[in-house]
C-alpha cells in the first residue's frame, strides 16, 4: 500500500500537465509545490494541496493526495471527506477507494 501514494502523485503531476492552460496555472503551481515538499512533511503538503484544490476544485487526484497527508498524520476524518470527494468527482477511481477504506479501519 506505499506505493500507491507515489503513483498517486505522478498520476496528478501528469494530469495537471495534460490539461494545462493560463488559467489552470495557479493550481498547477500549487500542486507542484505540494509534489516539492518533503516525503514526510504532511503539512507543507496539506497546504500546498488545499491551495491547489482552492484554484481548482476539479482534480480528483488532488484530494486522494491531501487525504494520503491528512491520514498519515492521523486526522482520520479529514482524510474521509478528501476520498470521498475525489469518488465523488471519479467514481471509478479505486484508489480512493481503497485509501478512504484504510483511513476508515485505522479510524476504527
Amino acid at each position: 500500500m506505499k506505493y500507491l501514494p507515489a503513483l498517486s502523485i505522478v498520476v496528478i503531476f501528469l494530469f495537471g500537465c495534460s490539461i494545462a492552460s493560463k488559467a489552470q496555472a495557479p493550481a498547477q503551481e500549487a500542486f507542484r509545490l505540494a509534489l516539492a515538499c518533503p516525503e514526510t512533511d504532511y503539512d507543507c503538503q496539506i497546504t500546498n494541496f488545499t491551495k491547489g484544490i482552492e484554484l481548482n476544485a476539479a482534480v480528483p487526484q488532488a484530494y486522494v493526495n491531501r487525504g494520503h497527508a491528512y491520514r498519515m498524520k492521523g486526522s482520520y476524518d479529514l482524510a474521509i471527506v478528501d476520498f470521498t470527494k475525489a469518488i465523488e468527482l471519479k467514481p471509478d477511481y479505486l484508489l480512493a477507494y481503497g485509501n478512504r477504506s484504510d483511513a476508515s479501519l485505522k479510524k476504527g
